[in-house]
This record gives C-alpha cells, sequence and structure tokens, in this order.
C-alpha cells in the first residue's frame, strides 16, 4: 500500500524511527476542502489524508531528529494532546478532527 510506505519513508526521514507496513493501524480518513486566504494569499487545498497509529516504545534516545524536518517534539499523553490543540497551548499542525480520527481508532472517547 503506497500510504503506508509514504509513512514509513517520513517517519524515518523526520525521527530516524524503522517501522514496517504491518505496525500502522488504520484510524480512518480525513478529507479537506478548503478555498480562502492563506499567509495572505488565495490558496486552494484539496487533501486525502489516511490516519494510522503505530506502537512505539522506546527511549527519546532511540529517535533521530532532523531539524530540517522537524522544528521540535513534544512528548505526551493522548488526552494532554487533545487538550493542547484545543487550546492550542503549544505549536502544531494538528486538527482536532485528526484526533478524533485517531481516537475511533484507537476505541477511546473523544474528550
Amino acid at each position: 500500500m503506497k500510504t503506508k510506505s509514504s509513512a514509513i519513508r517520513e517517519l524515518f526521514e523526520e525521527l530516524g524511527v524503522h517501522a514496517k507496513a504491518e505496525d500502522f493501524v488504520y484510524c480512518g480518513t480525513r478529507r479537506v476542502v478548503y478555498d480562502g486566504e492563506f499567509c495572505g494569499k488565495l490558496f486552494h487545498d484539496r487533501q486525502v489524508s489516511k490516519v494510522f497509529y503505530l506502537w512505539f516504545d522506546a527511549d527519546e534516545s532511540a529517535f533521530n531528529i532532523d531539524p530540517a524536518e522537524v522544528d521540535h517534539v513534544l512528548w505526551m499523553n493522548l488526552d494532554a494532546c487533545i487538550d493542547g490543540v484545543r487550546h492550542n497551548t503549544f505549536p502544531h499542525c494538528i486538527e482536532m478532527d485528526e484526533l478524533e480520527i485517531l481516537c475511533s481508532g484507537l476505541k477511546v472517547d473523544f474528550a
């Protein structure tokens, strides 16, 4: 599946983490259609994104973060992430509906 191979490649490029296709658990699909202004310019966005989760239990030293790909990383539990995105308490590019899809895949309540 091309989507999983893209996820595997990006995970390695951005965080230095090796994973296999079977490690990813599909949660759902997010579709975006946006026509509006972005950074002061007219912007047309059409996206279809697959949302997966991956169980990866490792020490922070296992990650090799590429600063050209990732600005910074924060470690937190899911509830703290949802709260932080909802109240915009940390820099992110996460949409609430992505977290809702993730919670559905994890079979946990979306608070």
